[in-house]
């Protein structure tokens, strides 16, 4: 395979990336440890209750709706960056295939950055195929 058709399909996947970026489903669960005493009439602490017959104690924290969706801006943020990141990457594979003399190492180092992410093995597989392939020519 020739490194300009490897750039083509990383193209087209790229491509099909930014046209319906929710072809991918990410979960994101908010989770939230620790507990908040709070003072009544100006007492100070926290009760423990403990249930059941049980020797331990159950204490609950929550959260409210405004720290729920702040929690949530950022992880969307954060998974907006990342997905952001990926495009790059795989156009900057692209480009450098379709360079006359392409930087083998360096097409390697940027697709070795992408594996061990979040990002679905389908693209890992498919784009590191094509870049073996287009350097056995």
């Amino acid at each position: 395979m020739h490194p300009h058709h490897a750039a083509q399909v990383i193209e087209s996947i790229v491509d099909s990336l930014k046209r319906n970026p929710d072809q991918f489903q990410f979960n994101v669960k908010v989770s939230v440890t620790g507990m908040t005493a709070i003072s009544h009439n100006g007492g100070v602490g926290a009760i423990g209750i403990a249930q059941g017959g049980g020797t331990g104690i159950r204490a609950t924290a929550s959260m409210n709706d405004a720290q729920i969706q702040i929690a949530q801006r950022k992880a969307d943020a954060a998974i907006s960056e990342e997905y952001q990141s990926l495009l790059n990457s795989l156009s900057e594979i692209a480009q450098e295939l379709k360079t006359e003399l392409p930087d083998q190492s360096k097409v390697k180092r940027i697709y070795e950055s992408l594996k061990g992410k979040w990002i679905p093995g389908v693209i890992t597989s498919v784009v590191g195929n094509l870049i073996t392939y287009a350097f056995l020519s």
